[in-house]
């Protein structure tokens, strides 16, 4: 028997952490880390049994997956294969009482769910996102984290991506492959590196001998995230926090209607399926930041165009500062860390003190 979880609402107005508090905890939980044994991800597949209705815990698979655009990008420019891709996931068993972990290839995976009919929300950790050079140094990697999501439709499964760089992403057309300590090799392309990682993702399962089920992905707007940069104005690097509140968010709403003031906003299902992602994006924020929901909520009423829409939006973040990324942040760990997730983690994680 689960004793309820608070809701991630009700961390929302809650005392904000510092910046050293959000460093520490996410430190102490690993929450940067991707992995099946990490407690945000043990965290994401015990979040099912408070954020699910009963009858769509088992339709609702959740995983994690490592990319290296490093090598996708060499398949790219040689036109050669791309080799399997690791994924990892966990579950917990009632009659052992403990986490047991998985290691499968992506394909594979997603073979298993979509045969089953599943939908699949999976949380994707980019290792070498792009680079970064200072003068006289070694030139570093930069780790990144973004979302995707496979639903069935007409016989197939829809893609959605989720980049939190939002209409931001279109502008790097670029990738910087390091072939030396302090050398890169510039890779020009036509449109988003993320968006050329996702097709070529697409193409390989689609084009495998004996594939049933295809992925449809166009990387367009009804498809791609192309909205407001939630990370503006953020030098922290937190960009792994928001897998989590889109996953808190689409679970918990994937099949209901909210309210937003007077507006309701569709369930996460509809408004992807209907091409609405950027919707279902925004509306999340919406919860974060009282200018950014009046705001929202304007752009509504008045059916405001999609780029003024965006406009008015982005201004609203980049006034708040990094006070609004804070208040995710604060929200969301103060969510995943409370009691009645961890009881059931802690096994795992025995030096963890409970919150």
């Amino acid at each position: 028997m689960y004793k309820m979880a608070q809701t991630l609402h009700h961390f929302i107005d809650k005392n904000r952490l510092c910046l050293s508090e959000l460093f520490s905890l996410t430190k102490t939980f690993d929450l940067s880390i991707c992995g099946a044994d990490s407690y945000g991800h043990m965290a994401c597949q015990e979040m099912k049994n408070f954020t699910l209705p009963r009858n769509l815990r088992k339709k609702i698979d959740v995983m994690e997956v490592t990319f290296n655009y490093s090598n996708i990008f060499r398949v790219i420019s040689k036109g050669e294969t791309l080799e399997p891709i690791h994924v990892e996931f966990g579950e917990y068993t009632r009659k052992n009482a403990r986490y047991y972990t998985y290691y499968s290839d992506l394909f594979g995976y997603l073979d298993d769910s979509f045969e089953k009919g599943n939908v699949v929300f999976m949380l994707c950790s980019i290792e070498d996102y792009g680079g970064e050079k200072q003068k006289g140094k070694k030139m570093e990697m930069i780790a990144h984290g973004t979302t995707a999501i496979f639903i069935p439709e007409k016989g197939g499964y829809n893609l959605y991506y989720i980049n939190s760089h939002g209409q931001d992403m279109k502008k790097t057309t670029f990738y910087d492959y390091p072939i030396s300590k302090y050398r890169e090799k510039r890779y020009n392309y036509e449109e988003s590196i993320d968006v050329l990682a996702m097709k070529l993702v697409a193409k390989t399962f689609n084009n495998r001998k004996g594939c049933k089920i295809k992925i449809n992905y166009k990387g367009n707007e009804n498809d791609t995230y192309y909205g407001v940069n939630l990370q503006s104005g953020d030098g922290h690097g937190f960009c792994y926090i928001f897998p989590y509140v889109f996953w808190y968010y689409f679970s918990r709403f994937y099949s209901e209607t909210r309210k937003i003031d007077d507006i309701t906003v569709g369930s996460s299902k509809n408004l992807l399926l209907s091409g609405k992602i950027n919707l279902f994006v925004h509306s999340i924020l919406a919860e974060f930041n009282v200018d950014f929901k009046n705001v929202f909520i304007e752009n509504i009423v008045e059916f405001r165009r999609k780029r003024q829409n965006i406009n008015t939006l982005e201004r609203c973040v980049i006034k708040s500062g990094t006070n609004m990324l804070k208040k995710i942040c604060s929200a969301t760990i103060k969510y995943l860390t409370q009691k009645e997730l961890m009881v059931k983690i802690k096994p795992s994680f025995p030096d963890i003190i409970m919150q």
